[in-house]
């Protein structure tokens, strides 16, 4: 998503400077942009390398860009880099858990924070990072990178909400399931996207100062139902994930409501109560826990691991 982002702003003539930890893939990726944006040696952005497991290499890859955009040093600031691996993976080995909430929370949130404290330094800027739809609601197949991605979701709200009126602008990027490299060997669920369509949403919501973007764009609706969903409906479903299929449907979720209303007329029966009309009422009527659980299971079945 990073490469087709940074192409896209290459095309439309923006001044590049890139991070990585590869200085290798680095110099391919600046020979690529340099042709993209058709200004020939001036279109070529520098780089400098920098590792989100290496704090250390944050500061030196911030003043090099600043150095080297030496028409008052960088604007904007984007972060796409992060880390994925299987829920049952990440239980299984504790150091890959580690590296993995390093890189996706603790070292992001250092690097924003060194990034942040520039722009502000020269009155504002553009702080933009990718986190994703996994940190919406907690979800059993991406319980360990959904607290990690939830975290940095918090962490950029609170930027925004703290330095907003000293001029600082942040993007919160909500990818759901994307094609790239990351998510290579898993099965796509509906509405996967590809990273030229995310550099596209993107680039719309830096322009536009749009404080969060979902994307693809039916993301937001897929996840304002699973926002929505009971906890006894979250804990019985069985969202998109390695190995699993699309959707669970809770087919025994009417059984249930009905046994838990005859078990309240038992009870209200050995108390001498009489309630026919209203059991009857409700037996007739409409049920909204029922239809709520069920129509938000089938608005909002997967879950986004990008």
């Amino acid at each position: 998503m990073g490469r087709a982002l940074a192409r896209a702003m290459a095309e439309r003539g923006d001044d590049l400077f890139l991070l990585g930890r590869d200085p290798e893939d680095l110099d391919k990726s600046a020979a690529d942009l340099e042709v993209r944006a058709g200004r020939g040696q001036a279109g070529r952005p520098g780089t400098a390398r920098c590792d989100l497991e290496d704090p250390a290499t944050f500061e030196p890859a911030l003043a090099a860009a600043d150095t080297h955009l030496s028409t008052g040093g960088f604007d904007t600031v984007v972060l796409t880099a992060g880390d994925f691996a299987p829920q049952e993976e990440l239980e299984a080995d504790p150091e890959r858990l580690r590296r993995l909430l390093a890189v996706d929370f603790s070292h992001s949130v250092l690097f924003l924070e060194a990034a942040r404290k520039r722009l502000l330094a020269r009155g504002g800027g553009t702080l933009c990072a990718f986190s994703s739809v996994a940190g919406e609601r907690g979800r059993k197949p991406v319980v360990l990178y959904g607290a990690a991605k939830a975290g940095l979701t918090r962490y950029l709200e609170g930027l925004d909400h703290r330095y907003h009126a000293e001029g600082l602008r942040v993007v919160t990027v909500k990818p759901g399931f994307v094609k790239t490299g990351m998510t290579a060997g898993l099965d796509p669920p509906p509405f996967a996207g590809e990273p030229e369509e995310v550099a596209r949403d993107v680039l719309r919501a830096l322009d536009r100062g749009r404080p969060v973007v979902y994307t693809p764009g039916a993301w937001r609706w897929v996840m304002w139902g699973i926002r929505h969903l009971p906890r006894f409906v979250m804990r019985r479903v069985g969202f998109w994930g390695p190995g699993r299929p699309p959707l669970r449907p809770i087919r025994d979720l009417p059984e249930r409501v009905s046994k838990s209303r005859g078990l309240h007329r038992s009870v209200n029966e050995e108390r001498g109560e009489d309630h026919r009309d209203q059991d009857a009422g409700q037996d007739s009527g409409h049920h909204p826990g029922q239809d709520a659980a069920s129509g938000g299971a089938r608005r909002g079945g997967w879950a986004g691991t990008a």
